[in-house]
């Protein structure tokens, strides 16, 4: 396993969309962000596939040196599979290495070009929109959202048709070998799948509860810190204290809740594959007892069974990473769609660095403003004018409508 798979039963940090459901605008970006970078995915996807025909070439080699040389007493062919094994393990490591390098990079080029978008984007927006807005939510967006968009792009894609391919060339090689044991080895695949996807439920809303609680200590420490003057004053400290101790246990209990569906995870993979080896086992054993089954080929299937599993649990929860990915893109276009009140001009003029400010001729005008706060009258028939180069002063007292109207300016 490749060490993704908890991370796809965790990461769902993003409210249920479907897939369908994702605003096709909102993937035109994205996939317009995957052409300008489709020379190194093609290059990922070719080391991709090298690393595929690797993972398989392993238990056939296997399978040829036993049937072949080794029971033949043909000790001189072994020298060939040793050379092959030695290709085959050094293709692997090198395809690796690019594949994961590669697709990494595409990925992170595109998450940084993402935030920095949006975050320019949000620069263009006016006031009103952050008055509108919680500011939690907004770095929520630039932080958490477009990071779930980094586990697809930069290997959702690519780890998906490894895992595709792997298990189609290794059921492929399997059938060609024995029907037989191949099909006996697929019973197995209801049982992976079954389990698989009940613990990802359950685990998918006990972490979404250990959020929840996060969530709510977090909100919990930021509002005693911020207003630590008034709760020292006001000698609040105990229950402060007593507050944060009980949200803190809350957090602990929801927290060792999902750690023990996570515990549950790898040794129920274990048992799916041991339970996969044995059955492979003593009916190949019997097969080749019976003289129906090569050695070589019962060896092969044993190799075949332990590298099944893997991808199996992987592709069972495939789906989790693009739902998240798609809520958290659907969420960043949210924003993307906002068109700035104030658009920039056309053909703007340069201020050189030699004009002095007394030559800046601007004037602010105010002419027969109003605003008032629902029915309550605030602010009537304002004419102000204030001249390029003076200094102006707003007064009033509390309530007087002071930042009403400097909001407004």
């Amino acid at each position: 396993m490749r060490g993704g798979f908890g991370k796809r039963l965790t990461n769902d940090n993003q409210e249920e969309i479907k897939l369908s459901q994702v605003n096709k605008e909102a993937l035109k970006i994205l996939l317009g962000y995957l052409k300008s970078n489709i020379k190194t995915l093609l290059f990922a996807f070719l080391a991709m596939i090298v690393v595929t025909l690797t993972i398989l070439a392993g238990p056939y080699l296997t399978k040829l040196a036993i049937d072949n040389y080794i029971l033949k007493g043909d000790l001189s062919g072994l020298n060939i599979i040793f050379i092959l094994m030695l290709i085959s393990y050094a293709l692997f490591w090198f395809s690796s290495y690019w594949q994961t390098y590669l697709s990494s990079m595409v990925g992170h080029k595109i998450v940084a070009s993402i935030r920095e978008g949006l975050y320019t984007h949000l620069q263009k927006l006016p006031i009103d929109f952050y008055r509108k807005q919680i500011t939690g939510d907004i770095m929520s967006r630039l932080t958490h959202d477009v990071n779930a968009l980094s586990d697809l792009v930069s290997s959702g894609f690519i780890h998906f048709f490894n895992d595709l391919l792997t298990l189609i060339g290794i059921m492929i090689i399997m059938l060609f070998l024995n029907i037989k044991l191949a099909l006996i080895s697929f019973i197995m695949i209801p049982f992976i799948f079954f389990a698989l996807l009940l613990l990802g439920k359950r685990m998918k809303y006990a972490y979404r509860e250990v959020r929840e609680k996060l969530a709510v200590l977090n909100a919990d420490v930021e509002e005693s810190l911020s207003g630590i003057r008034l709760v020292q004053a006001l000698n609040r400290e105990a229950i402060n204290n007593g507050k944060f101790s009980r949200l803190s246990w809350e957090n602990l209990k929801a927290n060792l809740k999902a750690v023990s569906y996570f515990a549950l995870l790898f040794p129920t993979m274990n048992l799916s594959r041991v339970l996969g080896e044995a059955l492979v086992l003593t009916f190949g054993g019997w097969g080749v007892v019976d003289g129906v089954i090569s050695l070589g080929v019962l060896l092969a299937f044993m190799g075949y069974i332990r590298r099944f599993f893997a991808p199996l649990a992987d592709l069972s929860q495939v789906y989790n990473t693009y739902q998240s990915a798609a809520a958290a893109l659907d969420r960043i276009y949210e924003y993307l769609s906002i068109k700035p009140v104030i658009k920039e001009a056309k053909n703007p003029i340069e201020l050189k660095d030699d004009i002095k400010k007394e030559e800046i001729k601007v004037e602010i005008i105010f002419d027969k403003v109003s605003f008032a706060y629902e029915q309550e009258k605030i602010i009537e028939g304002l004419c102000l004018k204030v001249n390029s180069a003076e200094v102006f002063a707003l007064v009033g007292s509390t309530g007087a409508g002071k930042t009403s109207t400097r909001d407004r300016s």
